[in-house]
């Protein structure tokens, strides 16, 4: 059996069929990077200013305590541990997903615009499956990013290149051959995807919307399909996003902690896109 008619095997045994999950409009798109065979800049989230090397890791509840990522300490960044952390004060009725933003802008600002967003995805990718996940080919057979986007799926092509399984979720995507995705809402239905059947979760710039109206049972639903398509015995995963306040980064922490009695984690606060600012992370692992 070819590589290509494994990975649709491996899909359509991954994948709920729809009377399993009526919620979720799915729709397999089999497409290949829009980075792939390009120069992908290297990013330098190894040099951010200012206090480029720090990041500050706190429980992930007070009752589940600290289990930080194990790739955390061999990387070049200085931890240290917290009971807590502030977070950047936001706008919440303005804040936007920062790689999907669009707005009238001339051709060469928009130009410009796509190669920053570029980079600061790519940097944001890259702390999440280098820093705290150490994804790679050996470590992982399918990696899930959920809420995606049509624009820069896994952070461009280089971080995951050698990954077996690559699925993206969302519920706009762009019909590009090579990486597997499923077309879906995010907020308020199930993840068309079996029980821990992921060993890898990551979910840059999106949570947000789940936080949005404040709504518990929206953010827990959205933690406890996280939860509960990842694999038992070492399952992580992260979670970055633009908390609007302290109580939207608690309920996405404190939903996680009660979807499964064996989660464990931790919260970070940590700058790997240079010369910007704050960025938060969740991790989460399913002993």
């Amino acid at each position: 059996m070819d590589y290509r008619a494994v990975k649709k095997t491996k899909l359509a045994n991954l994948l709920l069929n729809s009377q399993d999950n009526m919620e979720a409009d799915i729709e397999a798109i089999l497409y290949r990077s829009p980075f792939a065979g390009r120069t992908i800049v290297r990013w330098e989230s190894s040099q951010p200013s200012p206090a480029p090397k720090t990041i500050l890791v706190a429980p992930l509840t007070p009752k589940r305590g600290l289990t930080p990522p194990p790739n955390l300490y061999p990387s070049p960044y200085s931890v240290r541990l917290v009971s807590n952390f502030d977070i950047p004060s936001l706008n919440k009725k303005s804040t936007v997903r920062r790689a999907e933003y669009s707005y009238p802008t001339d051709a060469t600002r928009h130009s410009l615009d796509v190669r920053c967003n570029l980079s600061h995805q790519q940097a944001l990718y890259e702390f999440a499956l280098v820093t705290c996940l150490g994804v790679s080919s050996a470590t992982s057979s399918l990696l899930l990013d959920v809420g995606c986007g049509a624009h820069f799926p896994f952070g461009g092509h280089s971080l995951t290149k050698d990954v077996p399984f690559k699925l993206g979720l969302d519920q706009s995507v762009r019909p590009i051959p090579g990486i597997d995705f499923a077309q879906c809402s995010l907020v308020g239905s199930r993840l068309p995807l079996r029980d821990s059947s992921v060993n890898y979760i990551v979910t840059i710039s999106f949570a947000q919307w789940v936080t949005a109206d404040e709504d518990l049972e929206v953010t827990s639903l959205f933690a406890r399909e996280c939860v509960r398509v990842l694999a038992d015995g070492g399952g992580a995963g992260v979670l970055q996003f633009y908390p609007g306040n302290k109580r939207d980064l608690d309920a996405i922490c404190e939903a996680l902690a009660d979807a499964h009695h064996c989660v464990r984690g931790c919260r970070l606060s940590a700058r790997p896109v240079k010369n910007r600012g704050i960025k938060i992370f969740v991790y989460f692992v399913k002993y």
